[in-house]
């Protein structure tokens, strides 16, 4: 029977990545990007509407040579400064929908787009000019990634010849970009269509997502891509990072961070050479996994809520055989989707997605076929969401 709740385990942990992963393509919380290759510009100084104010962290990049001051200019057809982004970030990402805003910001006051491109592939320069968005390979991003406090603040930083801008969801870089512009402003000569700034204005961190900042920094890895969790499982707002090219040790140094920030354990599993833990504190649950396979960590927040009954809690009457249904799924000329039927050993039922609408008498017919023998009407204890296509949900 332990070998079958690890499988049952197993299954739901492979349905729920396959799900949001893959068939829901997991685009990154953004904002709509620009396809008209103009944007609406504000040159207004943002205010602080957090209650945060303007953190100033240490001092990162003391090995780069920065300059006092930056000058943006036209060169030829195109701007003096390039513009990097991470490669593999899609179309609609907020580091893509941010670089698009500040190149048409750029483009109205100098009068030509900057170059843009992304760090695939590319040989690290450092006399290059460039403003990057995002975790890209650059060392100079690599220090701005160690001053990190929190996942819930934007950071603009001067680096050697690098302007930094940093975020991990798309209002952070709203806030950031409407600051840079801000700054840009001030700096701007109409005469010679020029921006000259001193870096040290272009240096802030400010706070602006308060559930983000509830989850510390994880440390090692690489990041990848901040999602917006609750857009998937339909339930309360909930963020999710995704941390690349991590291991296992760095993964339990993080379940050690937790607990010295003050968070409570839950519960732990580990399946294979996967981990997975819950945590929570007055406010907030953190669900954390290791996943072996890719060597990636994810690590969501959610306001506190009810938590899932553990397993050493669970003091149930054994009335059957637990088994697994993979049940048909179908509607009209469509044949495709996904429904899976749990049996479990105290009679209830686990259902991973409902298939169509249609597809009810099935379900309900399957359910009262399996548990005649213990019970009058089948109940059931789970009912998961894999994600929002019809195919899956319909049924509810």
């Amino acid at each position: 029977m332990k070998n079958f709740t690890k499988l049952i385990a197993l299954l739901l942990a492979l349905v729920m990545f396959v799900s949001t992963a893959v068939a829901c393509n997991g685009d990154p919380k953004a904002t709509p990007s620009d396809t008209t290759g103009s944007a609406v510009v504000d040159t207004t100084t943002p205010s602080d509407t957090t209650g945060t104010g303007d953190v100033t962290p240490p001092d990162p990049g003391k090995e780069f040579v920065t300059p006092e001051t930056i000058t943006i200019k036209q060169e030829e057809n195109t701007l003096n400064y390039v513009i990097t982004r991470p490669e593999g970030t899609v179309t609609t990402s907020n580091e893509v929908t941010a670089a698009q805003q500040l190149s048409a910001y750029l483009n109205e006051k100098i009068g030509v787009k900057p170059t843009t491109g992304t760090d695939w592939a590319e040989k690290e320069d450092s006399e290059k000019l460039e403003i990057i968005f995002g975790a890209t390979d650059h060392p100079e991003t690599d220090v701005l990634m160690k001053s990190i406090a929190s996942y819930g603040d934007y950071m603009v930083r001067a680096i050697g010849n690098k302007l930094i801008i940093m975020a991990f969801d798309g209002g952070g870089y709203n806030k950031a970009i409407k600051y840079i512009q801000s700054v840009f402003s001030r700096g701007y000569d109409e005469s010679t269509k020029t921006i000259t700034v001193s870096t040290s204005s272009l240096s802030r961190t400010e706070t602006v997502n308060k559930q983000l900042s509830a989850l510390p920094v994880y440390e090692g890895g690489k990041f990848y891509a901040m999602f917006d969790a609750g857009r998937v499982t339909l339930t309360t707002e909930c963020d999710e990072i995704i941390v690349n090219s991590t291991t296992v040790a760095e993964f339990d140094k993080y379940l050690e961070k937790l607990e010295a920030k003050g968070y409570t354990k839950y519960t732990t599993n580990e399946i294979s050479n996967n981990k997975f833990a819950i945590y929570t504190n007055d406010e907030y649950t953190l669900n954390v996994g290791y996943y072996d396979y890719d060597k990636s960590a994810r690590l969501l927040v959610e306001p506190k809520g009810a938590l899932p009954t553990r397993a050493e809690d669970n003091n149930t009457e054994k009335v059957t055989t637990a088994q697994i249904t993979m049940l048909a799924v179908s509607a009209g000329n469509s044949v495709n989707g996904l429904s899976t039927l749990i049996r479990l050993e105290d009679g209830r039922f686990i259902v991973v997605d409902g298939a169509w609408a249609e597809n009810y008498d099935h379900l309900e017919k399957t359910m009262r076929e399996q548990s005649k023998e213990y019970a009058e009407d089948p109940v059931i204890a789970a009912w998961i969401i894999t994600h929002q296509h019809g195919d899956h949900l319909g049924l509810i």
